[in-house]
């Protein structure tokens, strides 16, 4: 089966090879990655229109993956709150992320940077990024979550294990943006703010190791360092 997204006349699992080659071997020549960036293990496929909707079918990608293995594939992001350093609400958020431990599945610690918080809030049907909200609120966050936030867009990006594999986009509060984004294994995996003055900015991770295996899965995302806070959709296969 293929992907509107992936190379024309190749298979799924061709593609995804085809772009991971050409990406470690002249890394400027891939179309989201900068000088510098490393794709060898974290590949991304090709940036998705406005409107698009990414592939259901996650068993036939997988089949054409040989099934050697778990993937992850992030299908949406949705920024809550753009990064404006510290705030009030944010680090109740937190508090209520990693204190009191919320969620359908149990909590999914987050590692990184000091002051994040993560928790699984939907799996399933309610793990789609229009039910994220939602879900989350029911299971205890706070109402902000469905409200909209001032201040600049974040440029957003995906990394793995520290890796980028994901297009950079524009994103403000109460955006949504398909990522349409791959990687393999089960890696750590990262919402970072490009940053042209100085190094990026982690703003929390996901230890996919720790959401509890293939499934569906909504996780709400924030840092208390940089104030942010984002919905990330993801399945893992």
């Amino acid at each position: 089966m293929l992907y509107p997204y992936f190379y024309h006349g190749l298979s799924s699992a061709a593609a995804l090879f085809a772009i991971a080659s050409a990406s470690a071997k002249s890394p400027k020549a891939h179309p989201f990655l900068r000088a510098g960036d490393n794709a060898a293990s974290a590949i991304a496929v090709a940036d998705l229109p406005d409107g698009f909707l990414p592939p259901t079918d996650f068993e036939g990608i997988a089949e054409e993956s040989g099934g050697g293995g778990s993937f992850v594939y992030v299908t949406y992001v949705k920024c809550i709150k753009p990064s404006s350093g510290t705030d009030g609400w944010v680090n109740d958020l937190i508090g209520v992320l990693t204190g009191v431990g919320f969620s359908l599945v149990g909590i999914a610690a987050c590692a990184g940077t000091a002051g994040v918080g993560c928790a699984v809030v939907a799996v399933g049907a309610s793990a789609g990024i229009d039910q994220l909200t939602k879900a989350a609120i029911k299971a205890g966050a706070p109402e902000a979550l469905g409200i909209h936030f001032g201040g600049s867009e974040d440029d957003l990006y995906l990394s793995a294990n520290g890796r980028k594999f994901s297009a950079e986009v524009e994103i403000g509060s109460q955006e949504t943006k398909a990522m349409g984004a791959i990687t393999w294994g089960l890696p750590k995996i990262c919402l970072m703010e490009y940053d042209w003055g100085s190094g990026d900015d982690n703003m929390g991770c996901i230890e996919t190791r720790k959401l509890g295996g293939i499934g569906h899965y909504g996780v709400v995302v924030a840092s208390k360092e940089h104030g942010s806070v984002y919905e990330v959709e993801l399945h893992i296969m």
